[in-house]
């Protein structure tokens, strides 16, 4: 059993963008993970702490997606007291600012 699953409520991509879009919109804050086929985990409802995890350029852990489920993996050793990071990998409008490491330009 793998205890390193983020976790949330599964809903479609078009459910997601009815709950989320307008609220949202200029928030640099998103608990939602968009999965292969059009489904989405919301980590708003029912997440673990898994959704505290922050992008960055050059992460420290990696994701595995197994079916409608994510898995947060360490991509290498991680110190005691680092932060957790994955890259999100955003391939959306590019409104949010990556705040990753001083002096990041990129948009997500």
């Amino acid at each position: 059993t793998r205890n390193n699953e983020s976790k949330g409520t599964l809903i479609t991509e078009k459910e997601a963008d009815r709950r989320y879009s307008r609220m949202h919109e200029n928030s640099p804050h998103t608990m939602l993970f968009s999965l292969d086929g059009g489904w989405v985990i919301d980590a708003t409802r029912r997440g673990n702490s898994a959704r505290w995890i922050n992008h960055s350029c050059a992460p420290n852990c990696e994701i595995e997606e197994e079916g409608r489920r994510v898995f947060i993996d360490a991509g290498r050793d991680i110190r005691a007291g680092e932060e957790l990071t994955y890259d999100y990998s955003t391939d959306g409008p590019g409104h949010i600012r990556c705040r990753c490491s001083p002096g990041c330009e990129v948009m997500l």
